[in-house]
């Protein structure tokens, strides 16, 4: 009976759904260990690029800057969970309508920019310590690591391209692959939704 099949699809969708959460926490895990290196790196590389500018803070002010930054890396857990933790960056939650394709090297559009938004927690910091100026993300030529709109209400991000670790790639690209059988999953349910209302209604009129 169509009814059973229908039963037998949602069924399978549910399973597959369950197992998208999981896949979703383990991103969330992998990207506080990506994250934490990520922040450590990119303090050592500002600092050593800025280097006259974090002497002249003086012993007391850096350490305040120092001090700031572990906090950060000590909350990035919060972070993550803050900015990523949101239905509608993840399909199982939203189920929207994308074409979704997996990528060696990227990761969903939606995802980079909630992380590229992460990473201006960081730059944030060494505005506030004038370490550096954000370039307006308008700007065609970036003469700083963080861009942001002076102006505008946006977020602070990093400038330029991010390396994720392969781990990281890896389970964005499993999940891009389980979006794809959840949408198989859901044509196959309508399908079987539509053949059943026609039957219904060839059975109504054949009975009149």
């Amino acid at each position: 009976m169509i009814q059973d099949e229908i039963k037998e699809k949602e069924n399978e969708k549910t399973v597959l759904i369950n197992k998208m959460e999981e896949q979703k926490n383990l991103f969330l895990s992998e990207l506080v260990l990506f994250l934490k290196e990520w922040f450590q790196n990119q303090t050592k590389s500002t600092i050593k690029k800025n280097a006259d500018k974090v002497v002249e803070l003086g012993e007391d002010r850096a350490k305040e800057l120092k001090k700031a930054i572990a906090e950060l890396i000590d909350r990035t857990e919060n972070i993550v969970q803050e900015y990523m933790n949101d239905d509608i960056l993840w399909w199982h939650t939203n189920e929207d309508d994308v074409s979704y394709y997996s990528y060696d090297h990227r990761l969903l559009d939606k995802t980079e920019k909630r992380i590229r938004e992460m990473t201006g927690e960081l730059g944030d910091i060494f505005i506030k310590y004038d370490i550096v100026k954000p370039t307006s993300e308008h700007s065609r030529n970036y003469t700083s690591d963080w861009i942001k709109e002076i102006y505008g209400k946006t977020k602070t991000k990093y400038a330029y391209s991010i390396s994720y670790s392969e781990k990281l790639l890896s389970i964005n690209r499993q999940y891009v692959e389980m979006i794809k059988v959840a949408q198989d999953t859901n044509k196959k349910i309508e399908e079987l939704k539509e053949k059943q209302k026609r039957d219904n209604v060839e059975e109504w009129w054949d009975s009149l």
